[in-house]
This record gives structure tokens, C-alpha cells and sequence, in this order.
């Protein structure tokens, strides 16, 4: 997925949830991170580590795939939300 198209499904979802409170969005995370987990936990550790296991990762493994899209992008996106709020702070002193 190319960055203009990250940048459009993240907006999609900041439109989605904008109104929403924060102890909802917190707990849809929360299920969602428990059912990747879930999944997660049931591939076999060969399939996870083993570089070229699946043809479509190239040359990477399973695992990098995953944390990619979970604990990476988790990293990420905190350090946005601090940005934000030290932003917003910023303005509000």
C-alpha cells in the first residue's frame, strides 16, 4: 500500500471516529489488539520466523509482516498522538 494510500484510510478513520469518546475507541483497540493476538499466538512459530516461508513476504519473514502492522505501527502512532498533544498544549499556555 503506497503512503498516499495509508494517508487516505488513516483520515477515513480519524473522520470515523473523531466524535467518538475515548474509553469507546480505546476499547474497540483493545478487542481488535486481543483478536490479532489471538491469531498471532495460533500461527506456528516455523511459519512466523522462517524467511521465505510464504513466497509473498519475499525476503522477509512472517513476523516482520505482523509487527509492521502492529507493535511498529503502534510505536508510531503514539509518538503522533504526543506530538499532537504537546501541539495542543503549546497552544493552550
Amino acid at each position: 500500500m503506497s503512503g498516499k494510500a495509508i494517508d487516505a484510510l488513516n483520515q477515513k478513520f480519524y473522520d470515523q471516529y473523531r466524535q467518538c469518546p475515548l474509553n469507546e475507541v480505546l476499547a474497540e483497540f483493545h478487542a481488535s489488539y486481543q483478536q490479532v493476538l489471538a491469531v498471532f499466538q495460533a500461527i506456528a512459530e516455523e511459519d512466523l520466523f522462517t524467511v521465505g516461508r510464504y513466497a509473498w513476504t519475499g525476503k522477509l519473514a512472517l513476523a516482520d509482516y505482523i509487527a509492521g502492522n502492529t507493535c511498529n505501527h503502534y510505536r508510531w502512532a503514539k509518538a503522533q498522538i504526543r506530538r499532537w498533544l504537546k501541539t495542543k498544549n503549546e497552544g493552550s499556555a
